[in-house]
């Protein structure tokens, strides 16, 4: 049995805990969190469940024993990086939904040389992982190519109907902005989905390939209709959501190109692999992997694995083959 304490008790953060508590395999030993709201609160009682005995606190440092922290606080590693070297320090592994983190070693080489130094000193083992990225448009296309003789495109795409996910997800796509303010905020670096460029990095390093030329995009899916959610009143000629491409080529001129498509109105959900090679294939999910469940389960079951591994910083590429946990 692994115990868990979880670092960060917002939306995921509590989605991984409820998964958690479905399992025979953790029991949960604490929740660590700096809203002053629910310091002190029964991590039972934070999710509509009776009381587990366990209260949030607002210091690693205030946690005895544990054997996996389960981290979800923000995406950027400029904000992370100092919660991971304090827990890792304090002697814990680390799971986390932190987007950057998935596979760092491209874009912030730097901060991961960081990282596996410090989980090697404090002898423990550090992962990012989650539904995207994490799995679905890096971690699973991977695993797709183990029936391949050769390959010479791969397309990964990820459609999402918007108006049946949480506010935060469509105001995160852009419903209901102008465009005019769509593309101020994605001047800005405040639009787009985190990891997409990792995700692609992961693929052509688990493939071997090396990446000649890189290519990424963000446009504006405009609504050609007027469109209501649960939260949100959304103008036709106004945003609906986003289009996100990231494409690379290798030295050879291979290529493999990933799609997240995040709209409020999609016709159609759904997750798709498509290789061209030999043989051709092409894998699709149906109304695709919810985001938020998908990303909970992922974490609790990617834990048997990330305790098997060697002390450092690790990406999916490491770990024996993920499975269902009870």
């Amino acid at each position: 049995m692994y115990k868990l304490v979880f670092f960060g008790l917002g939306t995921i953060g509590r989605e991984i805990l409820k998964t958690a508590l479905l399992k025979r395999s953790f029991k949960i030993a604490g929740g660590v969190d700096v809203n002053p709201d629910i310091i002190g609160k029964d991590l039972g009682e934070l999710i509509g469940e009776e009381k587990l005995g366990v209260n949030v606190v607002d210091s690693i440092k205030k946690i005895e024993e544990a054997d996996v922290v389960v981290h979800s606080t923000s995406s950027f590693l400029k904000t992370t990086l100092p919660q991971f070297k304090e827990i890792m320090e304090a002697g814990f592994s680390v799971i986390s939904t932190c987007e950057e983190l998935f596979y760092p070693f491209h874009f912030h080489k730097k901060e991961a040389e960081m990282l596996d130094k410090i989980a090697k000193e404090n002898g423990v083992s550090i992962l990012g992982a989650g539904i995207n990225p994490g799995f679905v448009l890096d971690t699973l296309v991977s695993f797709i190519t183990t029936v391949s003789r050769d390959i010479e495109k791969i397309t990964a795409e990820r459609y999402l109907d918007a108006s049946k996910r949480r506010k935060q997800l469509q105001l995160k796509v852009g419903a209901s902005l102008s465009k005019e303010e769509f593309d101020t905020l994605k001047k800005d670096g405040k639009l787009g989905h985190i990891g997409l460029p990792e995700s692609l990095t992961y693929i052509f390093d688990s493939l071997g390939w090396k990446i000649k030329d890189i290519e990424n995009s963000l446009e504006p899916v405009i609504a050609e209709e007027d469109f209501e959610t649960e939260y949100l009143k959304i103008k036709k000629g106004s945003v609906r959501g986003q289009h996100q491409v990231a494409k690379g080529i290798s030295e050879d001129g291979r290529e493999i190109k990933l799609i997240l498509r995040m709209a409020v109105g999609e016709k159609e959900s759904f997750d798709r692999i498509r290789i061209k090679g030999i043989p051709d294939i092409d894998l699709k999910i149906d109304g695709g992997v919810h985001g938020d469940i998908g990303t909970s389960t992922v974490i609790i079951n990617y834990i048997p694995g990330l305790m098997k591994l060697p002390p450092g910083l690790h990406s999916t590429r490491d770990l024996p083959l993920p499975h269902f946990t009870m």
